[in-house]
């Protein structure tokens, strides 16, 4: 939903895969895959969404970091909410 609104940039895939998938923790190799986003374009926009609170370290293990959507970030509540509303206004038409 949100690539369709706001075009498909890496940052709003890996942030649209991380809020559909909430509950789950990935690293950059899972994220490069689901997120259909280069490891290298990761290496450097994953700071940076940590940096705005966007996401955070779930998890370390070995040297990978495990990364989680931030769902106390108000922007990203404003997504998710926004992406709950589409999905009832669709069920009811």
């Amino acid at each position: 939903m949100l690539t369709k609104v706001l075009g498909s940039s890496p940052k709003l895939r890996v942030i649209e895969f991380l809020i559909k998938n909430k509950e789950s923790s990935y690293n950059l190799v899972e994220l490069r895959k689901f997120a259909n986003t280069g490891y290298s374009t990761l290496k450097e926009i994953m700071p940076e969404l940590e940096k705005e609170d966007v996401v955070y370290v779930d998890r370390i293990i070995g040297k990978s970091k495990l990364y989680k959507i931030n769902k106390d970030n108000l922007l990203i509540q404003a997504f998710i909410h926004s992406m709950k509303f589409k999905s009832k206004k669709r069920k009811r038409n």
